[in-house]
């Protein structure tokens, strides 16, 4: 299907210089508040994974009532292919998205992201994730606690950082993932790379 057209006043309003997210439940967050809606529990496997922005109306319903996924607003789409180990296959909704698809492959401790841009087009690979050297229980301890486990790079096929993850320990205990942008990211890549983010720990998590 042909992806459809952006309505920007329809969406929440995103500080282009906003460049930490956070994962608590099914929606990422930003400092300032939700942003976006993840179709399912990063634990809960199935066929596919899609997130969504919210719409700017459903901003301060987040957390008091219960929000539907709504599938028409849908930016990104990961298919779980039944035949391929280790490999997601994510496809853009929105015309700001990136076109054809984005394959994500485990490889050697490594995961390998390649863009397809139409069927029949070689792949070529786009970004790289592994854990950062040095990354693992490097927060600051909480009790007898570690508030901060395991860090992750993203790399551009450049070699450049464009995102750093890491699981932080709240102070209820519980895990909560989160991620640094670089600030040089248009909108197109920082969705991209939330996107991605998102369906790596679903994966690691399912």
């Amino acid at each position: 299907a042909e992806p459809s057209s952006d309505s920007p006043p329809a969406y929440a309003v995103l500080d282009a210089a906003q460049t930490t997210f956070s994962i608590h439940g099914t929606f990422i967050h930003t400092p300032s508040g939700p942003a976006y809606q993840l179709s399912s529990p990063l634990d809960q496997r199935g066929p596919y994974f899609r997130i969504r922005r919210l719409r700017a109306k459903e901003v301060p319903q987040v957390g008091r009532t219960p929000i539907a996924f709504d599938k028409s607003y849908v930016l990104y789409e990961v298919n779980d292919p039944p035949l391929l180990d280790n490999e997601v296959h994510m496809r853009g909704k929105r015309r700001a998205c990136v076109p054809g698809v984005v394959e994500m492959k485990h490889v050697l401790h490594k995961w390998r992201v390649a863009h397809v841009p139409r069927p029949g087009a070689k792949s070529r690979e786009i970004l790289s994730c592994k854990k950062k050297v040095g990354g693992a229980f490097s927060g600051k301890t909480k009790g007898n606690r570690k508030s901060e486990i395991e860090a992750r790079e993203w790399k551009d096929s450049g070699g450049r950082v464009v995102a750093t993850e890491r699981l932080r320990i709240g102070d209820d205990g519980a895990v909560v993932p989160t991620v640094e942008l670089s600030p040089e990211l248009d909108q197109t890549w920082r969705e991209l790379l939330i996107s991605l983010w998102a369906t790596r720990l679903w994966v690691a998590f399912g």
